[in-house]
């Protein structure tokens, strides 16, 4: 007996569809720890059936159905052991896409969803002339959808845990706000006066006072991005280091808090890798191999700086307390001279 329930379900689904092809289609087993599937073959078809465990104690089948040379024509997620075998099987025994998606709605239930709602926002008058629009896929099953007039943007995402779709609205790139999607005609309504008419932020609380258009909106209204993405990130960095960790320094905060008085949030970004406090010159989140940027390390007796070039070169020095001296202010000053990137 497998201490992993994934082998047990993928065994279990494995017996059942041998019983179900009675040697018609070849099913294999393959799989180890946590990974399983079971594959099933017959002429130029086949499904592959990727089983999960969830601490709920439920089982998930992700299937993806291929064609000839392992072509991928569909795919489904679901958590019936029989609907996948009945799938299967219709699959395996030769029935169309359209007759798949007649027998099983859940065949390709994500990308049917995202399709039908780039069908029904393009619909709306002005837009289909006005719009770009590109529905992708991000891994597996997961799809995205993108209006497109730039500098703007509006991407369709599955949200947290796949628990419903939301509307994601940028300006270069960024991200100013979002809404779960309830009504398309709402939604072709923010499509339209986001990237079609190009309102200002401030003109879409008033219309619409229900939206969250936080701060980072106004500083793009007034001209000032890159600045408003910075003081976002402190503002993101504060709340992190806010968490009663009792293995850093106390003075954390009181640190990035005194940095804040200095400026130096309106002109680095702060992020973090584990519990390490790291400004940089980068427009957006993510260091490059040429990146210089300068790592500070709240130890429980003091403060661990990294100042790095970007060039390779590393210059590291230890403070016995967690204050902004003005060794600190000196690496963070040479860092300001640096051109964002």
């Amino acid at each position: 007996m497998s201490r992993y329930p994934e082998e047990q379900l993928a065994r279990r689904l494995f017996e059942a569809l041998q019983r179900q092809t009675k040697g018609s289609a070849t099913v294999q087993l393959e799989g180890r720890g946590v990974h399983w599937a079971c594959v099933v073959t017959c002429k130029d078809r086949e499904v592959v059936i990727h089983v999960f465990h969830y601490p709920q104690g439920e089982a998930e089948y992700l299937l993806y159905f291929n064609g000839p040379d392992g072509v991928h024509c569909a795919d489904a997620r679901i958590r019936s052991e029989n609907d996948a075998i009945a799938a299967s099987g219709a699959w395996i025994g030769g029935d169309s896409i359209e007759r798949m998606y007649t027998s099983f709605p859940f065949v390709d239930e994500s990308k049917r969803t995202f399709q039908h709602i780039e069908q029904q926002v393009m619909s709306h008058e002005g837009l289909r002339d006005s719009l770009s629009s590109h529905l992708n896929v991000e891994s597996g099953d997961f799809y995205d959808l993108r209006f497109d007039r730039h500098p703007r943007a509006c991407r369709v995402e599955h949200g947290y845990s796949r628990q419903g779709l939301e509307a994601h609205f940028d300006w270069d790139d960024c991200m100013l706000f979002q809404v779960v999607i309830s009504d398309l005609d709402v939604l072709a309504l923010l499509v339209k006066r986001w990237l079609v008419e190009q309102v200002m932020p401030s003109e879409l609380r008033k219309e619409f006072p229900w939206l969250e258009i936080g701060s980072l909106a106004d500083a793009y209204e007034q001209g000032n991005p890159i600045e408003g993405e910075f003081l976002a990130s402190w503002d993101a960095i504060e709340a992190f280091f806010g968490h009663d960790w009792n293995f850093l320094h106390p003075n954390r905060r009181q640190f990035i808090q005194a940095l804040r008085v200095r400026g130096y949030d309106r002109c680095l970004r702060a992020g973090q890798s584990m519990t390490t406090f790291i400004l940089s010159r980068s427009r957006r989140h993510g260091l490059q191999a040429q990146s210089a940027y300068v790592a500070l390390m709240f130890g429980a007796e003091g403060l661990a700086i990294e100042e790095h070039t970007g060039t390779g070169r590393v210059t590291r020095s230890t403070l016995p307390d967690v204050s902004v001296t003005t060794e600190v202010e000196a690496a963070l000053d040479r860092l300001v001279q640096i051109p964002i990137g």
